[in-house]
């Protein structure tokens, strides 16, 4: 969402009487609730194995794993309300799903991955905290199913200082190997983020990305890291020969020697492929607090162009954008959300774009799919303005054949500031972001 959006919101609330106040200020005891923390990257559960609850066997439809996720790899015992987990569908043998829910709470009508058969990929997920300290998966299909910790929320327990807040962006591309070389096997790329030492009494501590690989000559994978230290032995995208194969994921952050914060994007496996790398947010530090929480809802399904969920029954059309509106909430601005976007059923090779629905829509893809094929991506969205009287929203293009959209909601990034306040700051990191951008990468 464009600052300009955000100052549109601003006059609408002073035209329309509609609440947009501050959330009241938080207990000191209560600043980690909502706030992100960067955890150890690792695995943490693995069906081939046996490991982290997991059975060691192939997960089928019924099966329904519970994961103990606090204490482990650097997620605290205690003070979490949820975590970043990155899920990977192993050589899958049909197609299917993956719900990830809260231990011990109802299972929602929502999916986190959707796979084909013979397949390999991963989607990053939220996943609240069950009241044991776990997560739970039930499974759709038949494969084996890999848990990664990337990091996590805190809850009003949380001791420490508070953790970061999240600057929603449009996408920003930083990455695109296709205009200079593919990475060959064992080849990274740095993606800087901009020098922050003056910006507004910020740190960015970790950024919210879509992380593409296309063009593979063969099965392959990338890894994402801060930089620091060796690569992680984990996968963050995975890739099949001629498919192109996103992954909405948050990476932490680290400053490099010239003084600019970044990230690492490496070709980990035996073949070369492109990579695109596209900005969706940042988690920023700040040193007046906290100024925007996640506020979990549970996952539940918005829009479902099957059964006219949230938008007309039927496939969206190639060139064809839907719509939704904000909620309007009382207690709190909503700021975005963040989910899972899933094409179903598509007629053909085609990509979404989902953004903060202002008339500028971004140049970067959302989620890529092929014929036939149900895929999901995580993504986390702003909410925006098509103009400065219409209510805020959000909007999903769809560029070449029809499929039918499906987005599920796991929870709202709220304000804890004014909109005034937040402005400045979401503008600064914007700006930051856009000079490095206009730089060569590689």
């Amino acid at each position: 969402m464009k600052l300009s959006t955000v100052v549109s919101v601003c006059t609408a609330a002073v035209l329309t009487g509609t609440v947009l106040t501050a959330a009241p200020a938080q207990a000191a005891g209560a600043e980690n609730s909502g706030t992100y923390y960067n955890a150890t990257p690792g695995r943490i559960a693995d069906s081939r194995y046996g490991t982290g609850g997991m059975p060691k066997a192939r997960l089928v439809t019924g099966s329904s794993v519970s994961i103990p996720v606090l204490g482990r790899s650097g997620v605290p015992a205690t003070g979490v309300s949820a975590v970043v987990v990155n899920l990977t569908a192993i050589k899958t043998s049909t197609s299917g799903w993956v719900t990830a829910y809260a231990s011990r709470t109802a299972k929602p009508n929502t999916s986190s991955l959707n796979f084909g058969a013979n397949w390999t990929g991963a989607t990053t997920s939220t996943v609240d905290v069950g009241a044991d300290g776990r997560i739970k998966l039930d499974v759709t299909g038949s494969l084996d199913l890999a848990v990664d910790i990337i990091g996590y929320y805190g809850s009003a327990s949380g001791t420490g200082a508070a953790g970061a807040s999240f600057v929603p962006m449009d996408g920003t591309r930083m990455v695109d190997t296709r205009e200079t070389v593919a990475l060959r096997p064992g080849q990274s790329v740095r993606v800087s983020l901009g020098d922050w030492d003056t910006t507004d009494a910020m740190v960015p501590r970790a950024v919210r990305t879509n992380v593409t690989a296309l063009s593979s000559s063969a099965s392959g994978w990338l890894a994402t890291w801060s930089g620091v230290g060796a690569a992680p032995a984990t996968s963050t995208v995975n890739v099949v020969k001629g498919e192109v194969s996103p992954n909405s994921t948050v990476v932490a952050l680290s400053k490099d020697s010239a003084g600019e914060y970044g990230f690492t994007v490496k070709n980990t496996s035996n073949t070369t492929m492109h990579a695109l790398v596209d900005i969706e947010g940042l988690y920023v530090t700040s040193t007046d607090g906290p100024f925007s929480v996640r506020i979990p809802t549970g996952p539940s399904r918005i829009i479902d162009t099957r059964y006219g969920v949230g938008a007309p029954k039927a496939k969206v059309a190639a060139g064809r954008t839907i719509r939704q509106a904000a909620p309007q909430l009382d207690w709190i601005f909503p700021l975005g959300f963040e989910g899972t976007i899933t094409g179903a059923a598509p007629l053909g090779t085609t990509w979404l774009t989902a953004w903060g629905g202002d008339p500028y829509r971004p140049t970067t893809s959302s989620l890529n799919l092929v014929k036939g094929v149900n895929r999901a991506n995580g993504m986390t969205l702003s909410y925006g303005m098509q103009t400065e009287d219409s209510d805020p929203g959000f909007a999903i293009y769809n560029a070449a054949a029809a499929t039918d959209v499906i987005v599920d909601r796991t929870a709202y990034f709220g304000l804890t500031i004014d909109l005034p306040a937040f402005a400045a700051k979401q503008k600064a990191a914007e700006q930051v972001v856009a000079r490095a951008a206009a730089r060569p990468t590689r």
